[in-house]
């Protein structure tokens, strides 16, 4: 019922129509690289891409955007913050944020919908919108981020890969659902058995609480041929890396057309690069896992 109030923002027609909005940001980011030497690919890109369309999406006000980042980064990646001094702050800044809303004129937009929307006919309540709102945050700033950051360490790995996908941009596509199956950026998640059931002969009683692997299940080699590789061409993908069933993730194509829009733009804009160091490489993550620090070399165009 939350889903169907929330799902015309979300749909293929709606998302589509922030193609060149999301294009035009890519390529602001991208030509702030540098010509050459080493960069971090994270903090030029990776992360603040899915902020800031996700920050536009929602309308918010310029000068939270930042506080909410690093607050929704600290709860996410590390478990201790949500029982230290983050979530508080975090709760504290996005109360505002909606009770500021509900005092200014209606926009119909998405958080006038998180706001005032309906469910069953009846107006949803403060802790309601506060529980949709900090489910749209978490389930869409750093998710996208890690399948961008993975993306982007494969293809500074495998150059190969990099002139396959530029001479068939048929393939765009598939890679875009192999990234996301190969960085499997919701790890895994937590949920409640319904009715007494039994999976590969282990009881689970009604009321249990279950941890879904869903990086597992996307490494699963009885599914998937060479499942620990990317395969830009891989066909079938039956991948789970936006969930499966009624709670698949409703961003699954915002996600997807920033993805696409960043592997297009980037094969367009990019001289060569490698990682320049994977010891470097940071890696945060609890339910969900990302890379924000990624340094790159970028060879000078001779």
């Amino acid at each position: 019922r939350y889903r169907q109030m929330l799902n015309p923002f979300f749909n293929m027609r709606t998302v589509a129509t922030m193609e060149d909005s999301i294009r035009a940001l890519a390529r602001e980011l991208i030509a702030a690289f540098p010509a050459s030497g080493v960069f971090d690919v994270a903090a030029a890109f990776t992360l603040p891409l899915p902020r800031r369309v996700g920050f536009r999406m929602l309308s918010f006000p310029e000068e939270r955007t930042a506080e909410v980042s690093e607050l929704v980064e600290a709860v996410m990646s590390n478990v201790a913050e949500r029982q230290g001094a983050a979530a508080p702050r975090l709760f504290e800044v996005l109360s505002e944020i909606l009770a500021e809303r509900r005092t200014q004129p209606r926009r119909d937009d998405l958080l006038d919908t998180v706001v005032f929307g309906e469910v069953d006919g009846v107006p949803v309540d403060e802790k309601q919108s506060f529980a949709m709102l900090i489910l749209l945050l978490m389930g869409g700033l750093s998710t996208t981020s890690a399948a961008l950051a993975v993306m982007i360490e494969w293809l500074a790995d495998h150059p190969e890969d990099v002139r396959r996908l530029r001479e068939h941009p048929e393939l765009h596509n598939l890679a875009v659902d192999e990234f996301v199956r190969y960085s499997s950026p919701v790890a895994h998640i937590g949920r409640t058995v319904m009715a007494d059931t039994e999976v590969e002969g282990c009881p689970l009683p009604k009321g249990s609480r279950v941890l879904l692997g869903f990086g597992s299940a996307n490494r699963d080699d009885r599914v998937f041929q060479r499942p620990d590789e990317v395969l830009i061409g891989r066909q079938p993908n039956k991948h789970v890396g936006f969930g499966i069933g009624p709670h698949r993730c409703i961003g699954s194509h915002v996600a997807k057309l920033q993805i696409k829009v960043a592997l297009e733009e980037l094969l367009a804009a990019m001289p060569p690069f490698r990682v320049h160091d994977h010891g470097q490489t940071h890696w945060v993550g609890s339910e969900s896992r990302m890379i924000d620090r990624l340094m790159l070399a970028v060879e000078p165009v001779r």
